[in-house]
Parts: C-alpha cells; structure tokens; sequence
C-alpha cells in the first residue's frame, strides 16, 4: 500500500474525505485533517487570476477554444487513443484545440502535431507546461482532460467540462457528479463537441450537481479553506493567533 508510510507523521493533511479514505486503515482518524481544497478554493483562485499573465492565442479567434490537458503516461493513458481522439477534434474547422503538455509526460510521444501525424491540421497546437492552467482555462471555452484535478478549477468557473474516460484506465471525480461530462468514445465526443459549436455555454452538468461537487471537494467543511490551513499549523505548532 503506497499509503502506508504516512504512518509515521503527526498528522497528514487532506481536502476532502475521498482522500481521507486513503489513509484512515493506516492512522487513527484524529490524526488526519480534512480542510478543504488549497488550490481550488475561491480565495487563492482569485489570486490565481490577479497575477497570472493572460494567454493569448489569436488562433482561436471566433471558434470554438478548447483545451485538453495530458496526463503523465504511467497513470494507464491510452496514448494511441488520445490520438484519435485529437485528430477527430482537428476535423472541426470551427474549433482551435490545445494540447497542454503534462511536466512528467514528456515521454509519451504526444509533443507537437508532426510527432502525431497531423501537420495538415492549423487548427492543433502542443503547448508546455510553463504557460499556467488558470491562464488557458480562463482562455478556453471547453476544458478536456484525463482525470487529473486540473478540471476543479474549470468548473469553479461553471467552464464546459469533458472528462476524456475513454483515454484512461480510471474514474474521473468529476465524471461521478457530473455523468453528463464523461465521454465514453469518440462518438460521445463527436456529439459533444457539436453542440458545443452550437452552444459554447452549454456545460453538461446542473448547478445543482456543481453546488454538491464543490461542497464535497474543495470547500469542505466551507468556503474559508485557507484561514482554515492558517489555524491547523498554528494549532501543530503549539502557536497562539
């Protein structure tokens, strides 16, 4: 169990319970915080967006903006499928896709649209790591990706969401409250990158299941994630406010 070394620390940190459960057959649950998102909470997204530099990418000028964020190769990608799948998208003249390198996945072959085969297509583009999430998704009109976290963010903006399951061998968080997002095969993308031309606002989830997403994985037990973090260490330091 990879979780097992966590054992021999005083206490280990957690946003939400799906994480907790991770580590609860290996400490006493005292021992094992649950505070909330430190990334996706709205107070440090603001400051995300106060000091991030803007991406711009005069390419996707009146079209469709999407970007699809990779995920390291060990995680059981399918690297042949993501690039079906990506050449599927590039078939749609109205829409610009980014391909956003992961910083551990520069071995899987998927860095430019030459290494893919698909050079006839403009409307592609590979990018690395060194432009920031929040600037690209403030950017996009629909976030694609392969069950990694960076999507949080995403629909705390109430962005489009598809959670690429068909790309990996797991379950994406968001696929499981939101089932609308998940796609399933090339046809599910297909039909949903359609009607995103049609509606680039339509984002396949309710209010109702974002609302209990973000109660349930980031603001948890609410919204005052980081004076909560605040008050943890002061508390393990033995600090008085």
């Amino acid at each position: 169990d990879i979780f097992s070394p966590t054992a021999k620390f005083d206490y280990v940190v957690v946003p939400n319970q799906l994480c907790a459960n991770r580590y609860e057959s290996h400490m006493d649950k005292n021992r094992i915080k649950i505070l909330g998102s430190p990334r996706y909470n709205d107070e440090w997204l603001d400051l995300l967006k106060r000091n991030v530099t803007p991406y711009r990418n005069d390419k996707g000028k009146y079209k469709l903006k999407a970007v699809l964020f990779l995920r390291p190769h060990q995680f059981i990608v399918h690297v042949e499928e993501i690039i079906n799948n990506i050449r599927l998208v590039a078939q749609f003249q109205q829409v610009h896709l980014v391909v956003v390198q992961h910083s551990r996945a520069s071995n899987t072959g998927l860095s430019s649209t030459s290494a893919i085969g698909i050079d006839k297509f403009s409307n592609v583009e590979f990018v690395a790591d060194e432009i920031s999430p929040t600037a690209l998704i403030q950017w996009a009109d629909v976030v694609m990706d392969l069950s990694t976290s960076i999507t949080f963010e995403a629909i705390k903006y109430r962005k489009p969401v598809l959670c690429m399951e068909n790309l990996h061998g797991n379950k994406s968080t968001i696929a499981y409250y939101m089932p609308r997002t998940a796609v399933f095969c090339r046809d599910d993308l297909y039909d949903a990158i359609e009607q995103l031309i049609q509606n680039p606002n339509y984002t396949f989830y309710t209010e109702e299941e974002r609302k209990r997403f973000i109660d349930d994985m980031i603001d948890v037990p609410d919204g005052e994630v980081l004076p909560r973090y605040v008050e943890f260490l002061q508390h393990a330091l033995g600090k008085e406010a």
